[in-house]
């Protein structure tokens, strides 16, 4: 309330402002810990 009333940035992180707004949710691995998260593949070794 105080963003609308104050002409203030709201940044919606939480669940249900953005339902409200029609927003993606912000859940699952979106999360801001993963964003930058690098992945490398493993090599196997072939067993004869």
């Amino acid at each position: 309330t105080d963003a609308a009333v104050e002409g203030k940035l709201d940044r919606l992180v939480g669940l249900k402002e953005n339902v409200i707004v029609g927003r993606i949710i912000p859940a699952g691995s979106g999360l801001a810990i993963f964003r930058n998260m690098t992945l490398e593949k493993e090599e196997k070794e072939e067993i004869e």
